[in-house]
């Protein structure tokens, strides 16, 4: 072959090859790439050379508090993956080490819209708090109270006459008891991505039987056993037929379903049981009543005997109207978060100061006088207290992944230093203490599983295998009694439809974390995700109001108005708008749905 080998040979092949290349996408997808590096440079994590390490801790961006195995580059964290009883992370906890070099993370403090420095922050809003006048109050609202740094922010407002403690809720905290629920009637609660601790539930799934009642063709519908399309704001005529006050034809007729899909669910709960109602409806407690949920009432963790000085915690809509003077909210971390106009109307009219502690201009954030800058996820020690899909309460640490860049806030520290208070010392490991004192539950060993009684650890050992990837699990408590069960109500009927407000906002695709780099390239590039201000609309309706796939609109409720860009998706039912849950969401609608329009711009 060499002998006849030429140079044009040569030549032919090298351009044939060239020509070949650049008819490829190969070399303009790096381009491309080249380009989003070259621009993005400050979101790339700088990685060295080192010893490959594996830690195992928490997930600590909801309070199931997943075990994650973390394999780090000395001790820069490469990658998370479930492991031991949990099994699993959501799509959230696996990149929860790229949080640091998010894009729209706030990295300086903001003042009324434009950076000032932390300390003439801390001064203005000390004056604030000195300058409040009779009846006027410093409150703090702690989207996820339980934590060790919420009993600092409550011993901090001590020192602060009438200052109030807040929390979304004042309702008790129930377990579940995951292995003994044989169906879940679902309310719009994305049961299959992400509810709970996923691991646990996706290891049980094959033992329960899911219905799932929503609008939206979410992914918990689409691995449902059942699946009822209810009109929104009708399901409380299936809670009434499901509790005998209302025949399955009138249910069916008043959610726009066919007779049979409600007798199939009513059938498959009778049949199969204990059952458990998961979301915010009325009825859900007479339900669990008739159904046998294996509901526990789970216990406080225990905390120290010196913390007695803090406040009390009050739910926000328990606060007095128009009293709060400064208040500050902690949102560094995911919680329950609330519509801004039921906080607003807790706040004096005039003067009022607003602080956040914030990883993002979003959120809160956007109505804040001062916006501070904390710590993302992962940058500090946070504590998880539970889960919804446990039945007993439980004490997860989640450790420091990688250290905060400068310029971030303490949050308990700054509330503690703006009120003239003390905070204890390693407050976690007084927390630990307390718990390893109390000597209830039992030790979980991180990897594998083996459940030791605390009375039989020592300290030192305990709080080494908190931090370690353990975990401190309390004793199951009683049964929750079921007899005090409220009577049904009578059966609903479907809402009027109001000649304005002709459509129905939903929440089409859960949103309980922050999105990480990585999976914002990912969702961005593939349309797996809809973005925050995308209106996802039925053909039908999309006809009926003029509009087309990529049309920008406004959606209109009677709480406010946004620009949207409109996505026709067979999978909504007509007369619905689908929205990403959010703050945009929660502002709308205060809750999971509203009436709405939606108008072409």
């Amino acid at each position: 072959m060499s002998k006849n080998l030429l140079r044009r040979d040569v030549l032919a092949f090298g351009g044939g090859s060239v020509a070949g290349l650049l008819l490829t996408p190969v070399p303009w997808r790096l381009i491309t790439d080249t380009a989003l590096w070259s621009q993005n440079w400050s979101w790339i994590p700088k990685l060295g050379r080192g010893e490959i390490r594996t830690r195992y801790t928490h997930c600590p961006l909801c309070p199931a508090g997943c075990a994650a195995k973390v394999r780090c580059l000395e001790d820069q964290p490469l990658s998370l993956a479930g492991f031991a009883g949990d099994g699993a992370l959501c799509r959230f906890g696996l990149t929860v080490h790229h949080l640091p070099y998010h894009p729209a993370r706030l990295l300086e403090t903001l003042g009324h819209g434009n950076p000032i420095s932390g300390d003439e922050a801390a001064k203005q809003i000390g004056a604030a708090i000195a300058k409040r006048a009779a009846g006027e109050r410093v409150a703090m609202l702690d989207l996820r109270p339980g934590r060790t740094t919420s009993w600092m922010y409550r011993m901090a407002l001590a020192a602060v006459p009438d200052a109030l403690y807040l929390t979304p809720s004042s309702a008790p905290a129930n377990g579940v008891d995951l292995d003994r629920v044989q169906t879940i009637l679902s309310f719009g609660v994305p049961v299959l991505d992400g509810w709970g601790s996923p691991g646990r539930v996706l290891a049980r799934r094959d033992r329960f039987r899911l219905i799932q009642v929503e609008a939206a063709e979410s992914r918990s519908v689409l691995l449902a056993d059942l699946w009822l399309p209810a009109r929104p704001g009708t399901e409380n005529a299936l809670v009434q037929a499901l509790l005998g006050a209302a025949t399955a034809a009138r249910a069916a007729s008043a959610m726009g379903l066919d007779a049979k899909s409600v007798e199939a669910a009513a059938r498959m709960l009778a049949e199969n049981g204990p059952a458990l109602v998961l979301g915010d409806i009325a009825g859900a407690a007479a339900l669990h009543a008739k159904f046998a949920a294996p509901l526990t009432s789970l216990r406080e963790v225990p905390v120290p005997k010196e913390w007695s000085t803090a406040v009390p915690a009050t739910a926000l809509a328990d606060a007095p109207d128009r009293s709060i003077r400064v208040l500050f909210i902690d949102e560094s971390i995911p919680g329950d978060a609330l519509p801004w106009s039921l906080i607003d109307r807790k706040l004096v009219p005039e003067n009022r100061v607003i602080v956040t502690f914030a990883c993002s201009r979003q959120g809160y954030a956007r109505h804040a006088d001062f916006a501070l800058p904390a710590p993302v996820p992962g940058e500090t020690v946070h504590e998880m207290t539970g889960s919804a899909a446990s039945a007993a309460s439980s004490y997860r640490i989640a450790g420091v992944l990688a250290p905060p860049p400068k310029g971030m806030v303490d949050p308990a520290a700054f509330l503690a230093a703006a009120c003239g208070a003390t905070l204890p010392e390693k407050a976690v490991e007084q927390r630990a203490r307390a718990i390893h004192q109390a000597g209830r539950g039992q030790l979980v060993a991180y990897g594998t599983g083996a459940a030791t009684p605390v009375k039989d650890v020592k300290f030192d050992d305990f709080y080494k295998t908190l931090n370690e990837g353990g975990r401190w699990e309390d004793d199951v408590s009683a049964i929750a009694a079921n007899a005090a069960a409220p009577q049904p109500s009578p059966p609903a009927l479907p809402p009027p439809v109001d000649a304005d407000l002709p459509l129905t906002v939903v929440v089409a695709d859960a949103e309980r974390g922050p999105a990480t780099p990585l999976m914002t390239k990912v969702y961005h590039e593939s349309g797996l995700r809809q973005g925050s201000n995308q209106a996802r609309l039925h053909p039908e309706t999309a006809r009926a109001n003029g509009l087309e796939d990529g049309a920008r609109a406004q959606l209109q409720t009677l709480c406010g108005r946004c620009d949207v860009r409109v996505k026709v998706d067979p999978g909504m039912m007509p007369g619905v708008v689908g929205m990403v849950e959010g703050p945009l969401m929660i502002d709308l609608c205060r809750g999971r749905s509203a009436r709405a329009k939606v108008v072409r711009l």
